[in-house]
């Protein structure tokens, strides 16, 4: 363990924050300090604080191992839960690679209605021809990311001022008292090379991709939120709690 990998592996995501700020609970997101591309990004309903969490195309890792191998890392969460990420990979003969992965997260933060549960299940293959010029990589995705969603500190005066109440965060007021974010992200993907020639004299392949993703992403809540409105008149009649299934494939 070096200091490099001790600044890396203190995320609960497992990479680095820079120019991000983590919002008061894991899970529930960053804040970008800085503009970057995310790719995924382009075709997902998942707001962009929170895609930090999701793995794309170019995130999945492909093992070839001499002996069957398995990783854990843990994290510990904000009150009542932690961040697990859990790998088995193992070869099939010289040629041909699996992996398993398995991440679950569940922290129920130090505020109210602020509880994120996310998780993401992954397999993959890889294969490589006798020869060596022929090489395929696969794999499936599946990943949820649920959050309940507060809008911050009611009456913020009283955490600063150091109201005796304010202690236990539990006890503080949110704006948001029962709304909550549900989003499912599936990918499949298949990419092969051949290598007509000899790759170290003339570096030259033939690649074909085929990839197929889609996403869901559900805003609901139980009530009306007096924080999205002044006077019971300007809520519409009969008008629905949340948003409907949207979908992107």
């Amino acid at each position: 363990m070096t200091f490099d990998k001790t600044y890396l592996f203190s995320q609960y995501n497992n990479r680095d924050n820079f120019g991000r700020a983590q919002v008061a609970n894991i899970g529930a997101g960053f804040n970008p300090l800085t503009y970057e591309v995310i790719p995924e990004q382009n075709l997902a309903l998942l707001p962009t604080n929170k895609s930090y969490w999701i793995l794309g195309v170019d995130d999945i890792d492909y093992y070839d191992v001499k002996t069957p191998t398995a990783t854990f890392i843990y994290h510990n969460s904000m009150k009542n839960g932690a961040a697990l990420k859990s790998m088995y990979t193992q070869n099939i003969g010289k040629r041909f690679n699996f992996s398993l992965q398995y991440s679950g997260l569940r922290s129920q933060g130090m505020y109210r209605n602020s509880l994120a549960s996310n998780n993401n299940t992954l397999f993959t293959g890889h294969y490589v021809s006798k020869s060596g010029n022929y090489e395929l990589f696969a794999h499936y995705l599946h990943q949820n990311v649920n959050n309940q969603e507060n809008g911050g500190i009611a009456v913020d005066s009283l955490f600063q001022q150091g109201d005796s109440n304010s202690r236990n965060r539990q006890n503080m007021q949110v704006n948001l008292a029962s709304s909550s974010s549900q989003f499912s992200y599936r990918r499949y993907y298949l990419t092969h090379q051949f290598a007509p020639f000899n790759s170290d004299k003339i570096p030259f392949k033939i690649r074909h991709t085929i990839s197929h993703q889609g996403n869901k992403y559900y805003y609901s809540q139980n009530a009306p939120e007096s924080y999205w409105y002044d006077v019971p008149q300007q809520l519409v009649s009969n008008g629905p709690l949340g948003s409907k299934n949207i979908q992107i494939t």
